[in-house]
């Protein structure tokens, strides 16, 4: 018997969009699956919408309700629930093909892991629905060098495209205190408790870009609130792995892409206050001298010319 897999989805304000997540799910090929819809205070008429369409179809669904607290504790308290074997988080307004769930718990039996992720690609509304444009064989990865493509952007994997085990959930959760980038916050923390992982080369996660994402709005508390609980993770990751070399640089890293985005979404002056105050060129020389050509000459950018950085994000 097909092993049960735990569908997670957050739902804040996408009564427009929620139908084609829903759907994704429903027409999965894999079938032995419970869909776990967490109202998160939605404001709007989500509930309702998603209630509507699943009312008639062959699938173990159930809602949890929560007053407003955030992306990060809605998937927790979602996963909570969760009693399958293996767990994914797609976002609530995001597509995933049909043959997905089914694919990544064959890489993940076929390569004995505890972590599948596939490849992902930017669509719009228009476009949501949009076919496999590639679909190549799962690969298994060694750790310190997913590390490495990950921290250089080689290798891009989503959290909400992951398929875990359960029981990684015990271990690591999602940080409530992180207003921005806790996916790649969660991600971090994984991949220093897990040995290797699957990677299905093949776009089977459209990822739906909207303007008002938190990717183009970025306000300067919560950078600044991000920033001190990567700044702790980093100091807690050195800490347990003295040697590793990519732990260092998880902070400064974090730090640099931060304000790539905050550029983009403020005016100079807001900017230049908000690196300021988190130390702007603290550690940076650790980006600056590591291996990495491109990201070296970004960071070198960063720490000489501020406004020359800016005006470069803001394109």
């Amino acid at each position: 018997m097909e092993e049960l897999v735990s569908v997670v989805i957050p739902v804040y304000k996408v009564e427009g969009y929620i139908t084609n997540t829903l759907e994704s799910i429903v027409n999965q090929t894999y079938k032995n699956v419970e869909l776990i819809l967490v109202d998160d205070g939605t404001p709007d008429n989500s509930v309702a919408v998603a209630e509507a369409y699943l009312a008639d179809k062959k699938i173990n669904w159930h809602f949890i309700h929560q007053p407003n607290s955030g992306l990060p504790t809605a998937r927790n308290n979602g996963i909570k629930e969760a009693k399958g074997k293996w767990v994914i988080c797609p976002d609530s307004d995001d597509y995933i093909a049909a043959q997905t769930i089914e694919k990544m718990v064959e890489a993940a039996k076929k390569h004995s892991v505890r972590c599948v992720f596939c490849g992902y690609k930017n669509v719009s509304e228009s476009n949501i629905k949009d076919g496999v444009i590639k679909e190549n064989n799962a690969i298994k990865l060694d750790i310190e060098d997913l590390r490495r493509k990950f921290l250089e952007r080689r290798i891009i994997p989503l959290a909400p495209g992951m398929l875990l085990d359960r029981a990684i959930y015990d271990i690591v959760k999602y940080d409530k205190d992180c207003p921005h980038d806790e996916d790649i916050h969660f991600m971090w923390q994984l991949f220093y408790i897990i040995d290797d992982v699957a990677y299905i080369d093949a776009d089977y996660y459209n990822y739906l870009v909207r303007g008002t994402s938190m990717s183009y709005n970025l306000k300067p508390e919560a950078y600044l609130t991000t920033s001190r609980q990567y700044a702790i993770l980093t100091e807690r990751l050195i800490k347990e792995f003295p040697n590793n070399k990519i732990a260092t640089l998880i902070y400064p890293k974090y730090r640099i892409a931060g304000a790539h985005v905050l550029a983009r979404s403020n005016d100079y002056n807001i900017f230049k206050q908000t690196i300021e105050k988190d130390g702007y060129r603290r550690d940076m020389g650790k980006l600056v001298f590591q291996p990495n050509l491109k990201l070296s000459l970004y960071a070198l950018l960063y720490c000489i010319s501020l406004k020359l950085f800016y005006k470069i994000s803001k394109r």
